[in-house]
């Protein structure tokens, strides 16, 4: 978490908090320091699963190159 920007991370947290609570897939855009005095966009992806140890969330986080921050919920509907 200490590489990505501070402005960001309560995003991340509320996200994987949503992500959670409510069963749903998400995505977001966030910055992290790229060690050369600057930020690198980066877009993770992935979802909430339910398991045998009360869940967690599985995803993956790769390199961005659009220069937007975007965050989205999936409305699946599906009952947990």
């Amino acid at each position: 978490m200490s590489r990505i920007h501070e402005e960001d991370r309560s995003l991340i947290a509320q996200t994987f908090e949503e992500a959670s609570l409510h069963g749903l897939g998400f995505h977001f855009v966030y910055r992290i320091d790229n060690r050369l005095g600057g930020y690198k966009l980066v877009r993770s992806v992935g979802r909430f699963r339910d398991d045998e140890s009360g869940g967690s969330i599985v995803g993956i986080p790769y390199e961005f190159v659009e220069k937007l921050r975007v965050v989205g919920f999936e409305d699946n509907m599906i009952p947990r």
